[in-house]
Parts: structure tokens; sequence; C-alpha cells
């Protein structure tokens, strides 16, 4: 085998590489300076880029099975039970508006504090949970009516109703709770997000 022969195989072979790892960054959700890093190293430092970014990033095969158990169709709740707590119906609590479902919220609110069938206030967390339990349910039913691209995904801090993709929702839902923790240090006490309750971040697929 020539020099020649062997030089032009190598080359082959590395931008076959290079450009497999640039793709796969781009499909990662990585944002910002980690994102421009990953892609400048892929071809500022041959092989040794793309080695980087299948270590740094999880693999095609993870991010296929995460992407189709994000697309899985989990059945909307027709009603919530939580420890301490009556069975709220959420049918009998849903409105039609505009062809959107409309959760009674301060039915929601009661329930949770402990106001619909049974005695006394409940912890904040406890509450807390109830509430993201309605939110969550309220979700679900709203995906079903806006249609199958749309996938909910459950963060540490917030819920995201949209069409992304499983890891461009996943890193949304980490800005989220960076920011959320920015806001807390920020305002340092005078305001803050309440105890283990979520946020809610609806994403339409386009300005219809």
């Amino acid at each position: 085998m020539s020099p020649e022969f062997f030089a032009l195989a190598l080359v082959v072979v590395l931008l076959a590489i290079n450009v497999q790892a640039t793709r796969r960054v781009a499909r990662s959700g990585e944002q910002g300076l980690r994102k421009v890093m990953l892609m400048g190293g892929v071809w500022v430092l041959p092989f040794l880029g793309a080695w980087l970014v299948k270590t740094h990033l999880p693999s095609a095969s993870g991010s296929a099975v995460g992407d189709a158990r994000a697309g899985e169709a989990e059945p909307a709740p027709s009603s919530l039970e939580a420890p301490g707590l009556a069975r709220f119906d959420v049918m009998a609590h849903l409105q039609n508006s505009d062809d959107l479902p409309q959760l009674d919220w301060p039915a929601l609110d009661a329930w949770a504090h402990g106001g619909t069938g049974a005695t006394g206030d409940h912890a904040p967390e406890v509450a807390a949970e109830a509430l993201n339990q309605g939110r969550r349910a309220w979700l679900l039913h709203l995906r079903n009516v806006l249609g199958t691209e749309m996938h909910l995904h459950d963060g540490a801090d917030c819920f995201i109703l949209s069409p992304l993709e499983s890891s461009v929702a996943r890193a949304t839902a980490r800005y989220v709770s960076t920011t959320r923790q920015r806001i807390d240090r920020l305002l340092n006490g005078m305001a803050h997000f309440p105890v283990a309750e979520k946020s809610i971040l609806l994403v339409l697929p386009d300005e219809d």
C-alpha cells in the first residue's frame, strides 16, 4: 500500500468520524459554550475530539430509547389520589374553553390543602405533591387535544409539554432548574418559589 493511498484512506476515515460526531453533538440538545467547544474539538483535535464527544454525550441508541419513551402515550388520569386526601375527580373539574381543557384550579388547590373531603391543612410538601399531580393530569389532557406530536416531560422543577425531542426537553428542564436557583439566590429570601411545586412550560409547534 502506497503512502499516498494510506494518507487518503486516513483522511476519509477521519472525515467520516468527524461528520458523525458533529451530527451527534447537534442532536444532543447541548447549548451554549459546551456545544461550541465539543464541535470545535471534533475538527481541531483529530480522533481525540470525536472520542471526547463519545465519552461526554449519551449514545445514539440511548437517545433513541429516550425519544421512544417520551413518545409513549401515557393515559390522562380521570381521578387523583394522595395520602390523607379524598379522591379528586379530574373529569368533574374539567371544563371546555375554546376547545381546550381547563381545570378548576381553586378546586384543585382546596383539595391539595385538605379542603375537599379531608380535615385540616397538610404540610407544604404534601400539598405541593398533590398540586403537581393535578397540573400533570391537566397537561396530559391538554396533550391529548393538541395532538400526538406533543409529549410531557417531567423534570425536577418543571413540567414541559412540547413537541421537542427528549434530549432537548431534558436540557430545557435543567435550564429551568438552574434559573430558579439563580433567582432564589438573587432575591435572597425576599421571595422564593413555593416548596416542591413545579413550574409549567408549554411549547407549541407553531405560532397558530
